[in-house]
């Protein structure tokens, strides 16, 4: 069958090194304006602003309450920690943050006509209470307050759509596209303006962890244990790498917040199982917390012909992690992570492992590796940050009588140094290092290459108005030396609005594989021909947008323009039938065109009703040739409606996205041409939960909840036959329940 939705073989290629994801900007930028007083710039008097974090990790506490004493006045903080409080008369006022779960702070400050910066940092409170219901009523989300447009999806929101992956949980966000890559596993590529997936890089608590993650993986990365997936778009934040032509995904675990724990329990249709462990400890000068994961689904046989057209999976996450606060300025994180996912198909009544015709069988992948971050507090105005992380990616497949092995390793670090500067100016310095290298069983040397890179931005405040500049500086061990120069702007005339503008140019190296087995447990090899006189790719991006965001309500419109030149792709050049091989050969297409509008609002029109939607417009086309780039829908959607009623501890929520029509392509004899237009076509998904805390003294708490996805039963029915093109779903309708304890 074709495949071709996104890359025909899992790409075993280098992620971009991050220099500031969004929660260190958040937490650098918090840290360091709270060490001035009272600013020098152009904001206007009577006005106090800050940002709330939690002490010891630096995580923005969202939604934390802050109150003048005595004086009628204060405010909520946002998703990101950051408050503002308006129109205060010059006086001396005693100012206390607080937020459920964590203790209170007071500062005094002076206004004296002149605004003002204050900064809380909030220690957990040990108490022994029920666990907080993390489903409770709270704001509706702030869309960010990065000069470069940033969305948040947080662990409620996880929750409510019932994804148990990172890439479900992305599913409804506006802009984001998850293309299917292969139809047994359910693996796609995260597309980010309407940008293939290679070009979304993913970053693990802001570090660089697998090998192409936008491109295949996400599916394969548990939620267990993550607090909000962060995602900025276009390539105008050079500091999250010149790769990073259409955005980033930021991958945030959550704060150790108490010592506790918790563990779930699920069933549901075509064999689903899955069980999820998490235990944190709070000590005082201690952090740690490990979670573990393990999903299994049933095999099927659809079409009878004693092949499984779904192979049995099998896949596990365990991660660790310890934050040791070693002193009052100085922190010390250390991480590490282990991924596997193997399958069990082709013929089910072989051993398992073996074949005599040349079928896919026990496909493998597995992904390891260990973090570390040292944050110093170097000065009274300057951070000091030092990270560094190794990562291993191995893929195997067991066909014609033997194992082919592919395992790359990454090792990656980088040292920061961010200071603030006279006139309300902010400057981050980074140098950073990346090596990979590449192990194939099939190739008789290793293949290898290197970067280093320095980035320097400065950012200046001038009262309601925030400008970066951006250079990038980066030597390629292949290609020489390469300069990327990005600027961006942010306009906040009210604490409710924000309009931004951005322009970014990247460069991306072409990636290191070469013959690799297919993870898709299909019926044939897929074999990449090397092409020694590959360019690198470049790119140019532009955009704007511009939010509201009140109590009860947001919207939010973003409009994005992308160029690529040299586009690296592949084409089908040959089918050798004596090995059941398909070859490809990668050359560069030429320039490339994206460019659309993104909309997104919320709405709370009653106490517990949230309704959310989303819609994409999207151009997307070979500049040269005029014609519509494949497996990219014009039009998409996505809406949702919850409710949550805090009382009996009851919530539901209603989803759905819309997929409209795209062009496909289509394999003819040994080439690939168009193929139809795919039909529109929509998804609907259901959530019931129930949750029952033990009471104050207990400490416990459960919530039962069932979930039905692909409510309309829609299917492409004939994926499964050759030469069809994929492009919807080839599951039909599936239930699911499970039971979740916390303590």
């Amino acid at each position: 069958m074709t495949r071709i939705a996104c890359d025909r073989v899992p790409v075993l290629a280098f992620i971009p090194a991050p220099f500031t994801t969004a929660q260190q900007l958040v937490e650098t930028e918090a840290f360091l304006l709270g060490l001035i007083a009272e600013p020098a710039g152009m904001a206007r008097a009577g006005r106090l602003t800050g940002r709330v974090f939690e002490a010891g990790t630096g995580n923005p506490v969202p939604w934390a309450n802050v109150v003048l004493e005595g004086s009628g006045l204060g405010a909520a903080a946002d998703s990101a920690g950051r408050y503002a409080v308006t129109d205060i008369p010059a006086g001396e006022y005693e100012v206390t943050a607080s937020a459920v779960g964590y203790g209170t702070e007071t500062s005094r400050v002076s206004l004296r006509g002149q605004p003002a910066v204050l900064d809380f940092r909030l220690r957990p409170a040990r108490i022994d209470v029920a666990p907080i219901d993390a489903r409770a009523e709270a704001p509706v989300r702030n869309l960010g307050d990065r000069v470069a447009p940033t969305r948040v999806v947080t662990r409620r929101d996880i929750e409510e759509r019932g994804a148990d992956n990172i890439q479900d949980a992305l599913r409804a966000e506006p802009g984001v596209t998850i293309a299917a890559c292969c139809p047994v596993s359910g693996s796609g590529e995260i597309q980010l303006q309407g940008l293939d997936g290679k070009y979304t890089t993913v970053l693990l608590d802001g570090m660089p962890g697998l090998a192409d993650l936008g491109s295949y993986g996400l599916a394969h990365v548990p939620v267990t244990g993550v607090e909000r997936v962060e995602i900025a778009t276009g390539a105008g934040g050079l500091t999250y790498g010149g790769e990073a032509f259409g955005g980033v995904v930021n991958v945030v675990p959550s704060a150790v917040r108490r010592t506790g724990g918790m563990g779930q329990l699920e069933a549901g249709s075509f064999g689903n199982q899955r069980v999820q462990a998490g235990v944190d400890a709070k000590l005082d000068r201690l952090d740690a917390s490990a979670t573990l994961s393990r999903r299994q689904t049933g095999a099927s046989d659809i079409d009878g012909d004693g092949v499984s057209d779904f192979p049995a999976s099998t896949q596990t996450g365990v991660s660790a992690r310890l934050l040791a606060r070693l002193h009052e300025r100085l922190d010390l994180t250390l991480s590490g992570y282990s991924w596997t996912d193997e399958r069990r198909g082709g013929a089910m009544d072989r051993v398992a492992g073996r074949s005599d015709t040349g079928l896919l069988e026990n496909p493998n992948i597995a992904s390891w590796g260990p973090m570390a971050v040292l944050r110093w507090q170097a000065g009274a105005a300057s951070l000091l940050t030092g990270r560094g992380s190794w990562s291993g990616y191995r893929q195997r497949v067991f066909t014609q009588e033997r194992w082919l092995d592919a395992f790359e390793e990454v090792g990656y670090g980088d040292l920061q140094y961010a200071g603030q500067l006279p006139f309300n100016q902010r400057l981050s310095v980074t140098l950073s290092g990346r090596h990979e290298r590449l192990t194939e069983n099939t190739s008789p040397q290793a293949r290898t290459q290197s970067r280093l890179g320095l980035v320097a931005e400065d950012e200046l405040s001038l009262g309601p108005v925030t400008v970066i500049g951006t250079g990038r500086l980066e030597r390629f061990s292949r290609f020489g030396t390469r300069f990327m120069p990005g600027a961006a702007v942010m306009y906040a005339p009210t604490t409710h609005v924000r309009l931004r503008g951005s322009y970014g140019t990247g460069f991306r190296a072409p990636s290191l594989y070469s013959k690799l087995a297919q993870f898709c447990a299909g019926r044939e090899l897929v074999e990449l021909i090397q092409n020694p006189d590959l360019a690198p790719e470049r790119s140019r991006n532009a955009q704007l947008s511009a939010e509201l965001s009140r109590a009860d309500y947001s919207f939010s419109v973003g409009l994005f323009h992308n160029r690529l030149f040299d586009m690296v792709t592949d084409s089908m050049v040959g089918l050798d039938t004596a090995r059941n091989v398909r070859q490809y050969r990668q050359f560069n297409r030429g320039e490339v065109m994206t460019r659309g509008v993104n909309l997104g609002a919320a709405f709370r029109p009653l106490p517990g009703l949230l309704l959310r939607a989303g819609y994409s417009l999207l151009d997307a086309q070979d500049a040269e040739t005029g014609r519509a780039l494949p497996y990219r829908s014009r039009h998409a959607a996505s809406w949702t409606a919850g409710y949550n009623l805090a009382r009996l501890g009851l919530s539901a929520s209603l989803s759905g996205e819309f997929v409209g029509g795209m062009p496909t392509q289509r394999r003819h004899g040994e080439h690939l041409v168009e193929g139809p237009m795919s039909p529109n076509h929509a998804l609907w998904h259901a959530r019931l939960a129930k949750r029952w805390d033990g009471g104050p003294d207990a400490g416990v708490g459960y919530e039962a909840f069932v979930s039905a996805n692909n409510l309309t039963d829609f299917v492409q029915d004939e994926w499964i036959a050759q030469e069809v093109p994929l492009w919807g779903p080839t599951r039909g309708r599936w239930f699911l329940a499970g039971l979740k304890l916390s303590f």
